[in-house]
């Protein structure tokens, strides 16, 4: 398997994306519209750290988006009925057609390979390639990606449109918090799936939350378990096994909070 890296976070949101981007800007944050999915009924906007990026995806024509057969835009819908904020994480590769045959060997349930695009605010059509795993609990499996360009191309057609502040171009993000309901299980599932390992915290604080965590590429996912204090319980209650928080290399000016969501 080629080493994954975080591609984005998919935030699942009921209003216009290109109005998000005006709320992050009062953080001096530079967020940009991203497009239309046609075949989808979706659109949305994007903000940028290094070639990682939050996603805000919403539906643009709902007849069209509850047709559609894709997996996110399927979570998208039903999600959106319960929640608006951070939904699903996918990861970038380079071999999709060869990811999908690993995950299958470990048996795996592996979608077909989606073909997806996007037409961006000047015009231009992006591609990419999509893969999901099916999930047999709530907690939806990370999803794939293969973009139609290199890491390199994209970085230097970014760094000409002017995507991200320097700041942003320098920036990372650096773990994604998980409530779930038996965190080591997930860990071990998940760390499985991706071929990383799982790395318990080294701590002697008794009131420390039950964690475990997975590296992937240079993302930590960090598992939590949602009965250990109220917070987590609250936000288990109000959206169920999914991210609530997010870290960033280096650490934002200040905490964030966006549909309730954090991101520091």
């Amino acid at each position: 398997m080629d080493e994954l890296k975080l591609d984005h976070i998919v935030n699942f949101v009921k209003s216009d994306p290109s109005e998000i981007i005006d709320y992050w800007r009062n953080f001096n944050l530079k967020g940009i519209r991203g497009g239309s999915h046609g075949d989808w009924g979706t659109y949305n906007s994007l903000i940028y750290f290094g070639l990682s990026y939050i996603e805000f995806l919403s539906v643009q024509c709902n007849k069209t988006a509850k047709r559609s057969d894709n997996p996110l835009i399927k979570h998208l819908v039903e999600n959106l009925r319960k929640y608006e904020g951070l939904g699903q994480i996918c990861f970038r590769t380079t071999d999709i057609h060869s990811l999908k045959k690993n995950i299958e060997m470990k048996g795996y349930t592996a979608s077909e390979i989606y073909k997806g695009e996007r037409i961006r605010s000047d015009g231009l059509t992006i591609r990419w390639k999509m893969l999901f795993v099916f999930s047999p609990t709530g907690l939806p499996y990370p999803f794939f990606i293969e973009w139609e360009q290199s890491d390199h191309d994209r970085r230097e057609e970014f760094k000409k449109q002017g995507v991200w502040t320097d700041e942003q171009e320098k920036a990372s993000i650096n773990a994604i918090h998980y409530v779930v309901h038996d965190f080591l299980r997930t860990a071990e599932d998940w760390a499985n799936l991706l071929n990383v390992q799982v790395n318990l915290p080294k701590t002697e604080n008794l009131n420390q939350p039950g964690q475990a965590a997975i590296m992937v590429g240079r993302t930590e996912i960090i598992f939590c378990n949602a009965n250990e204090n109220a917070t987590l319980k609250n936000i288990y209650k109000r959206k169920g096994e999914r991210p609530f928080l997010i870290s960033f290399n280096p650490p934002l000016t200040e905490p964030i909070t966006f549909m309730r969501d954090t991101y520091v």
